[in-house]
C-alpha cells in the first residue's frame, strides 16, 4: 500500500514538473521569436530599410599636392554618380579646395602630422567619425582613381563588404584602392574590427602576414589597410568570430583595374590605355608609376 501511494506521489511529482518544464519552454520559444525574428523577416525588414535609406557615399583621404589627376577623380565621380556624398580628408589648401567646388565636395580637416605618422591607418580611422545610416552604400578610394561608369551598381549584389582582387597572380591578391561596404549591423562590426587591428593587430593572421612580407620596414602605417583585406581574403575560412558572419564580394578587377608596372612595364600602360574609355571597366587606377608616365591628358575624354 506505502509502495502505492510513493509510486503514485511521484507520478503526481514528474506530472507537474513536466507541465511546469512544458509551459516554461513555450514562453522562452515565444520571448525568442520576439527578440529573434526569422531570417527571412528579419532579411526582408533590412532590404526594406535599406531600400529607404540608402544613400550613396565616396570617402577619400589625402595629404599633399592637389594634382590634375586628383581633380579628374572627383570628377568622374561626380558625372557618373551625380546623387552621391563625397567626404574628402584632406590638408588641402584654400586655394587648392576651390578648384574642387563644382563637384559638390564636403572637406574635413586632417593635420598633416597625423598623416604623416598614421599614413593609410588615419584613412581607416576617420570611418567612425562619419555619421552613417542604415542601409548607406559607401565605397572608400583612393585619388590615383578614374571612374568610368557608375561604381556603385557593384551594390546590386548582395554583400555586406567588397574587395577587388587582381587580374594577375600577385603576392598581395587585392589592391587596397578601393573597397566598400553596404551599413548594417555586420559591416559595422567589421568596421569597428578594421580600425582596431590598425592600431592593435591582435590578430595573429594579420601579424603573420605583416611579418612575411616585412611591413615593420615601412613604419605602422604604410600598407596596413591592404594587408588586412588580404588576410581577411586569405582567411575567409576561418575568420575571428567577430567577423565571421560577414558576407564578403570580390567584385573583381573591373572595378580597380590596375596593371602592375612593376611586373609589365610598358605593356602596363598600354594595357590601362585599351580599356580608357570601356565603361565596363567600372575603375581604372594609375598605381606607383602608373600617374608619373600616363599622360592625364589622355584621360580628358572621359
Amino acid at each position: 500500500m506505502n509502495a502505492k501511494r510513493i509510486v503514485a506521489g511521484l507520478s503526481r511529482r514528474l506530472y507537474a514538473y513536466m507541465y511546469s518544464l512544458y509551459w516554461s519552454s513555450v514562453s522562452v520559444l515565444y520571448s525568442w521569436k520576439i527578440m529573434w525574428p526569422n531570417a527571412s523577416a528579419a532579411q526582408a525588414e533590412e532590404v526594406g530599410r535599406q531600400e529607404k535609406a540608402s544613400r550613396k557615399i565616396f570617402v577619400m583621404m589625402h595629404s599633399g599636392r592637389l594634382t590634375d589627376l586628383y581633380i579628374k577623380c572627383f570628377e568622374t565621380a561626380r558625372r557618373h554618380s551625380p546623387d552621391s556624398k563625397i567626404e574628402f580628408f584632406t590638408d588641402l589648401t584654400e586655394e587648392e579646395r576651390m578648384k574642387l567646388k563644382p563637384y559638390a565636395v564636403t572637406f574635413h580637416d586632417i593635420r598633416t602630422k597625423d598623416y604623416l605618422r598614421k599614413s593609410v591607418v588615419l584613412k581607416i580611422e576617420i570611418l567612425r567619425s562619419l555619421d552613417f545610416k542604415y542601409g548607406d552604400n559607401v565605397i572608400v578610394s583612393d585619388l590615383d582613381i578614374v571612374f568610368q561608369s557608375d561604381p556603385f551598381k557593384v551594390f546590386k549584389n548582395d554583400f555586406d563588404v567588397f574587395f577587388t582582387t587582381r587580374h594577375y597572380r600577385y603576392h598581395f591578391l587585392i589592391n587596397g584602392g578601393i573597397w566598400g561596404f553596404r551599413v548594417n549591423e555586420r559591416s559595422r562590426r567589421f568596421v569597428r574590427f578594421f580600425i582596431r587591428q590598425m592600431f592593435a593587430r591582435s590578430w595573429q593572421s594579420l601579424r603573420e602576414f605583416g611579418k612575411r612580407f616585412g611591413r615593420d620596414h615601412y613604419g605602422p602605417g604604410w600598407f596596413l589597410d591592404q594587408d588586412f583585406l588580404c588576410t581577411v581574403y586569405e582567411n575567409i575560412n576561418s575568420l575571428p568570430r567577430e567577423i565571421m558572419d560577414v558576407r564578403f564580394f570580390d567584385a573583381g578587377y573591373r572595378y580597380n583595374f590596375c596593371p602592375s608596372f612593376d611586373i609589365n612595364g610598358e605593356n602596363a600602360v598600354q594595357e590601362l590605355k585599351s580599356k580608357i574609355g570601356d565603361p565596363d571597366y567600372v575603375v581604372l587606377h594609375l598605381k606607383a608609376q602608373l600617374k608619373r608616365i600616363l599622360d592625364v591628358s589622355e584621360l580628358k575624354k572621359l
